[in-house]
């Protein structure tokens, strides 16, 4: 999981923000890797190779046109017309190259209600982190149920049973 926004810049925080809480809870085990990418993530790209991940969940924050903390699955197709462009690469070229290291590629965006300097982030967005978090700590047993790996395969999880599971138990997150 790849967290991306600017820590300072309000609801641009909220893919950090989950990615420190869900460190804080220490609940995602070690099968799972939890990077903070800020305003560089593709600085991490060698961290992420290094764990040779079959998939990436990028959250960022991203304006939807919808209610402030609302929830989208993005593709990476369309992530750059929705960018608060506070990083220094656009994502849908660092997630088209972690494509070429074989990695699936999955962005949820995150609708701010203001990404002002210095100003804390939104109790919507902070609710929907919070939601967010917490969903994502419900799947992950179901995605790698028994033996702790790297690899989804290894456990019997596919793209597709991976996918119907995030279609029932996602927090009304909509398909861009």
């Amino acid at each position: 999981m790849l967290g991306v926004g600017n820590p300072l810049g309000g609801d641009d925080a909220a893919g950090v923000l989950l990615c420190r809480l869900l460190q804080k809870r220490g609940t995602v085990g070690s099968h799972v890797q939890v990077l903070e990418g800020g305003l560089a993530p593709e600085n991490q790209t060698g961290a992420i190779r290094t764990f040779a991940p079959e998939t990436v969940l990028m959250v960022d924050a991203a304006l939807l046109g919808r209610a402030a903390g609302a929830l989208m699955w993005v593709d990476a197709s369309d992530i750059d017309g929705l960018g608060i462009s506070s990083h220094s690469l656009p994502l849908s070229l660092l997630a088209h190259y972690l494509g070429e290291m074989g990695c699936a590629v999955h962005i949820i965006g995150i609708q701010p209600a203001h990404t002002d300097f210095g100003a804390p982030p939104s109790t919507a967005v902070l609710q929907s982190v919070r939601c967010l978090a917490g969903w994502l700590e419900s799947i992950i047993p179901h995605l790698l149920p028994h033996t702790p790996s790297k690899s989804l395969r290894d456990n019997g999880v596919t793209m597709e049973n991976m996918t119907a599971l995030l279609e029932l138990e996602s927090p009304d997150i909509t398909p861009l």
